[in-house]
């Protein structure tokens, strides 16, 4: 993972919440949030159970956590479930 995403006050402030639950991030969620920092879109595809939603929405979450100066009103995440 990225250093300046590891030392991230975001970052820590996830990985505590997964620590609490007694987990630790699977690699594939890691990497989205990654990307997610880098500007990437994408899709991310994993049986029901695998942690889809975490991957997604801490990304955004650790984005806003960052830079809530970024963050103004309007819509942010759009999320489709069948």
């Amino acid at each position: 993972m990225n250093a300046k995403i590891a030392h991230s006050e975001g970052f820590r402030i996830i990985n505590n919440y997964f620590e609490t639950q007694g987990n630790v991030p699977f690699s594939f969620q890691t990497k989205t949030w990654e990307k997610y920092t880098q500007g990437y879109s994408g899709l991310v595809i994993a049986p029901t159970g695998f942690g889809k939603t975490f991957s997604l929405f801490m990304a955004v979450l650790m984005d806003f956590l960052n830079h809530p100066e970024q963050y103004h009103k309007g819509l942010k995440l759009l999320w489709i479930t069948p």
